[in-house]
């Protein structure tokens, strides 16, 4: 597996020891999942993707990692709007290996 991270631009690969490909993306986080042939993987999420949305200006994903049990982190920055002025928060985002929202992931 490949894990290529980013916003709109190639960030870092990291070459992993499995047979498929994840890509986080910005605006939301979003993740897609391609096989070792290139094609997406329609098992993961909703048709080979999965997105989040924190609800702020901007969500971008800049690094992911495949965790031991096969659960996702994506990690990132948010804008938020703090009155008049726009600050960038880190944001982080755990998928179970099959895409969904890891209910067990708790954020403060």
């Amino acid at each position: 597996m490949i894990l290529v991270v980013g916003d709109s631009t190639f960030g870092r690969i990291n070459p992993m020891p499995f047979p498929d490909l994840y890509i986080a993306a910005n605006t939301d986080f979003a993740v897609a999942r391609y096989s070792s042939d290139g094609s997406l993987d329609k098992s993961f999420g909703v048709n080979g993707k999965t997105n989040t949305d924190f609800g702020f200006l901007s969500d971008t994903g800049y690094a992911v990692t495949l965790q031991s049990d096969g659960a996702i982190l994506v990690s990132g920055s948010s804008q938020i709007y703090i009155g008049p002025d726009v600050e960038i928060r880190f944001s982080t985002v755990r998928y179970t290996s099959d895409g969904s929202l890891d209910p067990t992931f708790k954020s403060r």
